[in-house]
């Protein structure tokens, strides 16, 4: 039996920094260990079908052809809410964007997608407050590291959190059944 494509989101994997693991006690080796756990939990969690909103700081300090491996290994297209360490050179990889009508989306700095009649406000950056957020719609965030508490509706969705895997919309929707719009 096929599975229907989902959506998921994530942030902050850092590809290539090695310090980042020090700094947020990730249970890694090295640098090499973590691009090869992110990649393996990445592509157990999402299938070839899949998209991935990735909300920023997808590589830091990784060469071109590092932060191109990763990607390339990565399940899945995937599309790019650009964080403070995205450069140039992670900017120019083949992110694509979730609509075919909307090119552009590929790599944006903000993004609201819906999906089975919820929304979701996208950001690098956590919001106090968002874009319809009196009416239910979810903030996904990334930045903090697993720092900030979620505030409502908003979820920071970096790796620091979930188990250094991307999260899917079903896990959010169980995530905030019980949470209502504007808590």
């Amino acid at each position: 039996m096929t599975r229907l494509p989902m959506y998921f989101f994530s942030s902050d994997h850092h590809f290539g920094h090695e310090r980042i693991i020090e700094l947020c006690n990730r249970p890694f080796k090295d640098r090499a260990h973590q691009t090869e756990q992110l990649i393996k939990r990445w592509n157990a969690a999402v299938g070839p079908d899949d998209h991935v909103f990735v909300l920023g700081d997808f590589a830091h300090r990784a060469t071109e052809g590092e932060a191109r491996a990763a990607f390339d290994a990565l399940n899945g297209t995937k599309s790019l809410v650009v964080g403070n360490h995205d450069g140039d050179a992670v900017k120019a990889l083949p992110w694509q964007s979730h609509d075919p009508k909307a090119p552009e989306l590929a790599v944006t700095e903000m993004l609201r997608f819906s999906h089975e009649a919820q929304e979701y406000f996208m950001c690098h950056y956590a919001w106090r407050t968002w874009p319809n957020d009196n009416k239910g719609t979810i903030h996904l965030f990334g930045h903090s590291h697993g720092a900030l508490p979620d505030l409502g509706r908003s979820c920071d969705v970096g790796v620091d959190r979930w188990d250094f895997t991307p999260v899917s919309t079903h896990q959010l929707m169980a995530r905030f059944q019980s949470v209502p719009p504007h808590a």
